[in-house]
């Protein structure tokens, strides 16, 4: 209830105790008009969700301060990454609740996807965890648009 109110700036007082300090206890304690919640998240805290999810809150922050987003989420395969690789790929954003039914493997239909052979019109697209790659379906086949072809 605390974090709710005040932001994760509450968790920095000695007496809260460490077991109290989840990943859940910080995301509640993000709020959408307060980006100092997310730099009161220690750095060895910010876990790839928690960094997803201040990306969408806070942009411009996260932009300004790319040092604020741990070194081995930047550079890991994880829910954050996957989420900048799909925005990539689709052209779109995507919320964070999207992104994570994604990376467990739940199916998305998306407008456009870019694939290394080329374009994917209204495509189901899954993520495997188990090798870090996309799974992709097109309903209909005939849409698929070539890099340097014409349709």
């Amino acid at each position: 209830m605390a974090v709710r109110t005040s932001g994760n700036a509450t968790l920095l007082h000695r007496s809260v105790r460490e077991d109290i300090k989840t990943e859940k206890v910080y995301m509640a304690g993000m709020e959408e008009d307060c980006f100092q919640s997310f730099l009161h998240i220690p750095p060895d805290r910010r876990t790839p969700e928690i960094c997803l999810v201040a990306e969408k809150l806070y942009p411009d922050v996260v932009r300004a301060r790319p040092d604020s987003i741990p070194e081995a989420v930047r550079n890991g395969c994880n829910i954050y990454t996957l989420g900048n690789l799909l925005e990539k790929a689709c052209g779109e954003r995507f919320d964070a609740g999207t992104v994570k039914r994604v990376y467990e493997g739940k199916p998305l239909r998306v407008k456009q996807f870019t694939t290394p052979t080329g374009v994917m019109n209204d495509t189901v697209i899954r993520f495997s965890k188990e090798n870090s790659r996309f799974q992709y379906d097109q309903p209909h086949k005939n849409r698929m648009i070539k890099r340097g072809m014409k349709p």
